[in-house]
């Protein structure tokens, strides 16, 4: 649609990046309205999310390199240009895992009530990606003659085709921004669980991402038994919730 939204000399501003910069704003605010109602240390969680972010766009990106590393065995350097698109969601959501996981024990908070806390605004922060997907051309869905589909006209758009197709990063940001609203509503609430809220948001995106892959029309990587990267990967997300689900069951017994 609109990659680039204007340039000034030899600063361009691409729609994408300012995209994922509202939701990292967006998401902080979110954040740190949580933090207050649970009350917990505001600074100490905003330390763990702008760390989380950062290790989540290296694990984005990184696995989105692996998963087309002939394309980058040419041009390298390429590997650095975000700006162009091409980072794997699952990615992401491992490497900033990771470093809540390394996070949660350094502080001495239970991992659990840490994930519980982060479960509302991951989704809303990659929300405001799917906008910038949108607005870069990326990710895009199959071809469709409904009415409902779209055309990715512009010259430097990263869609590969001009036929309508499904606009499935709407569908992933209307979707998400449902689950952040219902997870927040859940989380706040008196007597929740620790690792329930958690738990909700991983079957809730895996089950979403396992069927909307079914719609993508991009390169979906190597087949694997028939699946996606992205459909195994949402399989053993569905997978870590129901595990969560049976030790938050078995801890009340």
């Amino acid at each position: 649609m609109f990659p680039e939204l204007f340039s000034i000399g030899s600063f361009t501003l691409h729609s994408y990046g300012l995209m994922l910069a509202m939701g990292f704003i967006v998401a902080l605010l979110l954040l740190k309205r949580i933090a207050k109602i649970l009350q917990l240390d505001t600074e100490l969680i905003t330390d763990a999310a702008t760390g989380s972010v950062i290790a989540g766009i290296v694990g984005a990106r990184l696995l989105y390199v692996l998963i087309n590393l002939n394309s980058f065995i040419a041009s390298p350097l390429s590997i650095f240009y975000l700006w162009e698109g091409g980072l794997v969601f699952f990615g992401g959501l491992i490497g900033g895992g990771i470093w809540l996981l390394y996070f949660a024990k350094k502080s001495n908070i239970p991992l659990l009530k840490f994930l519980d806390v982060f479960s509302p605004v991951l989704p809303l922060a990659h929300g405001f990606g799917r906008i910038g997907c949108f607005l870069a051309g990326c990710c895009w869905g199959k071809s469709t003659e409904s009415f409902i589909g779209v055309r990715f006209t512009h010259p430097k758009t990263l869609c590969g085709t001009n036929l309508p197709v499904h606009p499935v990063q709407l569908y992933s940001a209307f979707f998400l921004c449902i689950l952040s609203y219902i997870l927040y509503r859940y989380l706040i609430r008196e007597k929740s669980e620790h690792g329930s809220s958690a738990a909700l948001y991983f079957i809730g995106y895996g089950v979403f991402r396992f069927f909307v892959e079914f719609l993508r029309g991009d390169d979906r990587g190597s087949s694997i038994w028939g699946f996606s990267p992205s459909q195994v990967m949402a399989i053993f997300l569905v997978g870590l919730a129901l595990f969560l689900f049976w030790k938050i069951r078995r801890d009340k017994a």
